[in-house]
């Protein structure tokens, strides 16, 4: 894992989603004479704000003579992405924030070389730029081999922390935690977590370029659950019936898994991919 800090720095309908476990976004622990003691911390899918950002700034520039380049003013970049910052810690009124980012590195292309195949579009001009700077200014989080997803997961699940995650990624309903999807508050419980996966298993994400079970979305994927007394074994089946393999399930539930706490090696850098628990029928 890398970290950088500067100490002054700008610092759907939800399925199986619960709102009632989570402190207010206002409250905050107080010591002698009133002293403020902690505030709530956002952690932040920042990869999905630095995209934005970036990409909301580019300029494209016809030069004549069939040369067209595309700029961005470095400075406005800077300016958006702190007043997106800013605007997050205002709602939340507190100054505690982590970035957290995607390294270059993915583990899941050594799963399935195909992952991601299809997103082809290229980065917005200053990203890389951007990603520097929040190393200067802000506190940010990266593990090797892992996207900010799967850094989320293991410093976010079941955390008691007084924290929130924000992002609007909906692969983060696989960790439980108090989540802000940016528009919306919401409680995910474990067991809520633990279903977010086991559909995703199912279904698989045609955005990440993996495919679940042909013919199974997500209103198919909650009547199969509703009835699974082995949710493993039932997906596995899943498959089966449609003449594919239960290493096509595990290798789908290995793209699909957000890392949990114990599911990486700090000293080799790896993840400890996703094992299927015993069946729950034996």
């Amino acid at each position: 894992m890398t970290q950088s800090s500067s100490s002054n720095g700008p610092s759907s309908k939800q399925a199986n989603t619960t709102t009632s476990k989570y402190p207010s976004p206002q409250k905050q622990k107080t010591g002698q004479a009133g002293r403020n003691v902690t505030k709530l911390e956002l952690r932040i899918d920042a990869d999905f704000f630095a995209y934005r950002c970036c990409q909301a700034n580019e300029t494209e520039l016809d030069w004549g003579d069939d040369l067209i380049t595309i700029a961005s003013n470095f400075k406005e970049v800077i300016k958006v992405f702190t007043n997106e910052i800013n605007n997050l810690k205002k709602r939340f009124d507190t100054d505690r924030v982590l970035l957290y980012f995607s390294d270059s590195k993915n583990f899941r292309k050594l799963v399935d070389s195909e992952y991601k195949g299809k997103r082809t579009k290229r980065k917005p001009v200053g990203y890389k730029r951007l990603l520097e700077w929040c190393k200067s200014n802000f506190k940010t989080i990266r593990y090797e081999n892992l996207e900010a997803d799967d850094a989320l997961g293991l410093e976010c699940h079941l955390d008691p922390s007084d924290f929130i995650l924000v992002s609007p990624d909906k692969d983060m309903k696989q960790i439980s935690c108090n989540l802000f999807n940016g528009e919306q508050l919401v409680y995910v419980s474990p067991e809520e977590a633990d279903h977010w996966f086991w559909t995703q298993c199912l279904t698989g994400d045609p955005v990440d370029g993996y495919k679940g079970v042909p013919g199974i979305g997500a209103k198919g994927a909650e009547k199969i659950l509703a009835k699974a007394e082995d949710p493993w074994q039932t997906i596995v089946a899943c498959y089966e019936k449609a003449n594919l393999t239960e290493a096509d399930a595990l290798r789908n539930a290995r793209l699909a898994r957000i890392l949990r706490p114990g599911e990486y090696n700090s000293t080799t850098k790896e993840p400890i991919l996703w094992t299927p628990p015993p069946s729950l029928l034996d």
